[in-house]
């Protein structure tokens, strides 16, 4: 049907359809308990595997970032009453209402062009890592401000609730920024611990697609913690904006000073985004071990083509099985299917740690027994991931250090299952967390 308004011809049946259409991509921050888009009226696409648009999010900046501070300080005050049981009670119910959120794997699948079923883990495992969380947050005084939150994509669902539920379990309001890849996992959680009980208000989300908001955060004297996990190069930046802040009187909570608990000392926690230790040991079956490792080393149910946080990068092998284990490993990668076997580089920093670790690899004298050794010299928007595979390396060398999760598998012989532990806590141990 088609009318005509002011001279211009309209099919209002496909009109009222497409203004539909574009309303549904549309996307918001999250401010006060209800629904704003940024007040410049900027936004970014996100962009489905299969090249066509899931939604428009909104770029934040300081008015935004004015509005989300100053609702998290007025509601403050109601959260940090509440007693401790209560806190933890109404986070283990947003739990559960997170664990039922099918839409989360609707959102995974079409971004990542995997099917469905494969995403529900990411919930799951949410709700494992949060209840762990709070089985141990401890009730300590509630320090004033504002919590800032930032996770990377690649650490899911999971990531956030561990980052979200030590201050919010504490009692402080957190405003979360979200990562720009899937900024939809941001919205989901936040939805459903308002549905659970947590009063409006006391978990803001900002949408942004760089750094200009994390940064404007980090140095406002309102935010007196800032949990950030991700690549080095952001948690090195991050860092030095939330260090270069002015010192001020800000907020007190305790007559006793710095140092007591509750008391306004500004905290900064990091946690890298890196690859894991995989141990096999002298009684392990090689075969298993072999189609476990590449399961959670390249399998694309596991991760975002290879490289999420929680894949393994480096398998610690006792001298007796090692063979059998490397034979075991490379008949499994062959028998990988074409969609298994070549994943698309989501992230450029990922097509660029693949090639620089190959060449590391190369130069430090290590064997590369599967993969191209030119690593992936294709134009970034065609990059494909294919599974590398490095022995004959050494704990000393580079190439064996944690690194950004990556489709690079470095395998290194032991001489007891003793040794292998102890190394295998050093590594994962020494790179993981940043005070």
């Amino acid at each position: 049907m088609t009318s005509w308004t002011g001279g211009i011809v309209a099919d209002s049946g496909g009109a009222l359809e497409y203004a539909a259409s574009m309303e549904e991509r549309k996307h918001h921050n999250h401010v006060g308990g209800t629904d704003a888009p940024s007040a410049a009226g900027f936004t970014f696409e996100v962009p489905a595997s299969s090249g066509e648009v899931l939604g428009d999010w909104p770029r934040s900046g300081d008015e935004d970032l004015d509005l989300a501070l100053e609702s998290a300080l007025r509601v403050s005050d109601e959260w940090r009453t509440r007693s401790h049981m209560d806190r933890v009670a109404t986070l283990h119910h947003g739990l559960e209402e997170i664990v039922k959120l099918r839409s989360l794997d609707e959102h995974f699948a079409d971004r990542l062009g995997l099917p469905g079923e494969h995403c529900v883990r990411y919930r799951r495992q949410a709700y494992r890592r949060g209840d762990a969380v709070l089985h141990r947050a401890p009730s300590v005084v509630p320090a004033r401000g504002v919590a800032l939150v930032h996770v990377d994509a690649r650490a899911a669902v999971s990531g956030m609730v561990e980052e979200l539920f030590l201050p919010l379990s504490n009692g402080m309001p957190v405003l979360l920024l979200s990562d720009p890849a899937m900024p939809f996992i941001a919205d989901e959680v936040c939805a459903a611990l308002e549905s659970a009980g947590l009063p409006p208000g006391v978990l803001g989300v900002l949408h942004d697609d760089g750094l200009t908001v994390l940064r404007a955060a980090l140095a406002r004297a309102e935010v007196t913690r800032a949990q950030v996990r991700g690549t080095p190069a952001l948690i090195e930046t991050a860092r030095e904006v939330f260090d270069a802040r002015p010192s001020g009187p800000g907020f007190a909570d305790s007559p006793f000073g710095a140092g007591v608990p509750g008391g306004n000392n500004p905290v900064f926690d990091a946690r890298r985004l890196v690859d894991h230790t995989y141990l096999v040991r002298v009684g392990s079956d090689p075969d298993g071990a072999a189609e476990e490792v590449v399961r959670r080393a390249f399998g694309a149910e596991e991760t975002w083509s290879g490289q999420a946080e929680g894949a393994v990068g480096r398998v610690l092998c006792h001298e007796r099985v090692f063979s059998r284990f490397s034979e075991a490993l490379l008949g499994t990668l062959d028998e990988l299917s074409d969609d298994q076997a070549g994943l698309p580089a989501l992230d450029p920093e990922l097509w660029e740690e693949v090639a620089e670790r190959i060449s590391l690899g190369l130069d430090e004298g290590a064997t590369l027994i599967h993969g191209d050794p030119a690593g992936s010299r294709r134009p970034k928007r065609d990059a494909i991931l294919t599974p590398s595979v490095f022995t004959n390396a050494e704990p000393r060398m580079r190439l064996a250090r944690p690194g950004l999760p990556a489709s690079v598998l470095v395998l290194m012989r032991c001489k007891d299952d003793a040794q292998a532990a102890t190394l295998a806590d050093e590594l994962d141990g020494e790179f993981a967390n940043i005070d």
